[in-house]
Parts: C-alpha cells; sequence; structure tokens
C-alpha cells in the first residue's frame, strides 16, 4: 500500500475529517492493494476502539467513492470496498481464539472488543446488515440451557448494545422486537453466578441505560465505576 495512506490516516482525528477526506481518497483509489486499505483501517479502528465512529464513517465514504476491482477469476463478481471490508470484520470474528484470550488478554482481549465495537458502528451505517448482528448476538449471548458462559462474550455483547442502542429504538430498525428477545436474555444473565460481577454490573448498566433512552446519567456512570472498582 502507498504510505502516503497510511500516513494520512494516523493524523485522522473528528476534528480534521473534512480536511484529509480528499487526501484519504485519492490515496486509496491509487492504492495497488485493496486489501490493504481496508487492513489499516480496521486495524486502527479495533486497537482505537473510541474512534469507531470515525473510521466507519471514513468507510461509509470510500464505499460510495471508490471504485469496484476486477475479479481474480473470470466469472467471479467484482471486488468493491464493501466486501473485503466485511471479509476482515468476518475474519477477525471467527478467528477469536478464547484459549489464547485467557494467556494474552489485554492486546487479544482489545482486538476482539474493538471489533465487535466497529462492527455496531457499521450496522449505523447500514455497511453491515441488522442479520449479520443478530447472528453475532445470537452466538455470543447463549442460551438459557448453555452449560458454560464466556464473561468476555457478554462482556462483548454489552459493547455492541452500547454501541448500536439508540439505532436499534430507532424507526429505521426494523428488527426491533428481536433485538428486544435478546434483551430479556440479558435480564436473565444479571443475576446468573457463572458470571463475574464485573461483567453482571456491565449487563445491568446496558439494562438502565436501555431504560433511560440510551441517555447516560451521571449516577449510572458512578455506581458502574463504584462496582467495577471494587
Amino acid at each position: 500500500m502507498a504510505q502516503p495512506f497510511s500516513s494520512i490516516l494516523g493524523k485522522l482525528t473528528f476534528e480534521n475529517y473534512g480536511l484529509l477526506r480528499g487526501q484519504l481518497f485519492d490515496s486509496a483509489i491509487f492504492s495497488a492493494h485493496l486489501a490493504e486499505v481496508v487492513t489499516a483501517i480496521h486495524n486502527k479502528a479495533v486497537t482505537e476502539p473510541t474512534l469507531c465512529p470515525l473510521y466507519a464513517r471514513l468507510c461509509d465514504d470510500l464505499c460510495d467513492h471508490l471504485p469496484p476491482y476486477p475479479p481474480i477469476e473470470e466469472g467471479a463478481k467484482e471486488i468493491t470496498f464493501r466486501r473485503v471490508l466485511l471479509n476482515a470484520c468476518q475474519y477477525a470474528y471467527e478467528t477469536y481464539d478464547v484459549q489464547k484470550h485467557e494467556v494474552l488478554e489485554g492486546v487479544l482481549k482489545l482486538r476482539f472488543l474493538g471489533n465487535i465495537r466497529f462492527i455496531g458502528e457499521l450496522l449505523k451505517f447500514r455497511m453491515i446488515t441488522d442479520r449479520i448482528v443478530l447472528d453475532i448476538i445470537k452466538e455470543l449471548i447463549g442460551t438459557e440451557n448453555d452449560s458454560r458462559l464466556l464473561d468476555i462474550h457478554i462482556e462483548a455483547v454489552c459493547h455492541l448494545f452500547y454501541t448500536i442502542g439508540k439505532y436499534i429504538e430507532s424507526p429505521s430498525c426494523h428488527c426491533t422486537l428481536i433485538y428486544d428477545g435478546y434483551f430479556r436474555r440479558l435480564e436473565e444473565l444479571s443475576t446468573n453466578p457463572q458470571l463475574a460481577p464485573r461483567v453482571r454490573y456491565m449487563v445491568l448498566y446496558i439494562l438502565s441505560l436501555r431504560s433511560n433512552n440510551w441517555i447516560p446519567t451521571w449516577e449510572m456512570v458512578r455506581l458502574l465505576s463504584l462496582k467495577l472498582c471494587s
């Protein structure tokens, strides 16, 4: 990938997005490998989760701006930015190894949760469908008959709902009733002793946030901070 794209991407902020957007478009167009452009953005997003909304916005704009690449094999579909991006998110999600997570919690957990949050931001731009997100939630949240719950999975669900909460309650979402079922599952998990207390408090925070129309209050944040630090 041409160095200018990585260099410009590293300088990107919410404040200068309008200024640097055109430069990123031009640099991405002249890049020889679309996958390397996607990898650069995805790596930034999963390691800087607070900037996921910014990188999702960039992806949405690039999706509209970049032309499709010719297929590698004759008769195959054109290679689009959106397709390569979704493949990157899917690969990061499916290759997460829980056993390795237990050894290298810091780095791997950051990337896994960052990818989950990035997926949520892409949903709000309609670059990822509700069906994909619902499948992820279904796999992570489990059922009441599951014999083993994983803290990291429920924590990921909390991160996802924190990201997409306002969206799934909006008129533009046509799957609100399906999401409702998963919130009922979260209510069950909020008192499940198989989960670490810290994760149960996260679940309670998400449920409280939803009951307050996804608007956090200082009291909610204060109580959560006390619980997580205790």
